[in-house]
């Protein structure tokens, strides 16, 4: 348990935090965060993909390509910051350091968020002056590309990587909760 000693206000570095550090570091870099799988074809995704994908979500069918783009650096630059972020209340004085803890999960929710939208809107819109015909044609044509979209997703499924790091992103969140300094 984090505690501060009588000569200095830093406290010690709490070795469940540590570990959960290292939890999110390996599912966002060394696992897959989720994997599409036809036959024998199979797409394994890291988290600091999470910005191409969501970008294009048709990737998550077709796969990444081995360059990597500035984006997809800087992205990953970011989630590596904010895998450590968490490790920034040992050092920094603040009252409000304990919210560097939230960087891991708050990260995943995002994302998670992002992709889900970006992959469950409408896929066809309808013209205003289409009349009753154009925008029954346009509704049939949402829900029979929702129902195709919905046969890929049984496809895509969670890795490893997300279900290490998030519980672990959970546990870093709490326990810097729990040692927020009042």
């Amino acid at each position: 348990m984090p505690s501060t000693s009588p000569d200095t206000d830093t406290k010690r570095l709490d070795p469940v935090m540590l570990i959960a550090v290292a939890c999110v570091l390996a599912g966002w870099f060394w696992m897959n965060i989720c994997v599409t799988k036809a036959g024998r074809l199979e797409l394994g995704f890291h988290f600091y993909d999470m910005w191409e994908l969501i970008r294009r979500p048709a990737l998550l069918l077709t796969g990444l390509r081995d360059d990597h783009s500035a984006k997809q650096i800087v992205f990953g630059i970011l989630c590596f910051a904010a895998a450590l972020a968490p490790l920034s209340i040992y050092m920094n004085r603040s009252k409000l350091a304990w919210l560097a803890s939230f960087a891991p999960l708050a990260l995943m929710v995002l994302c998670g968020a992002l992709l889900y939208y970006k992959t469950s809107p409408d896929y066809f819109a309808a013209n205003p002056d289409a009349g009753d015909l154009g925008r029954d044609l346009i509704k049939f044509a949402n829900q029979v590309a929702g129902k195709v979209v919905g046969g890929i997703a049984k496809h895509v499924s969670l890795g490893l990587g997300a279900y290490v790091s998030l519980p672990a992103s959970i546990v870093i969140a709490s326990r810097g909760w729990m040692n927020r300094r009042t």
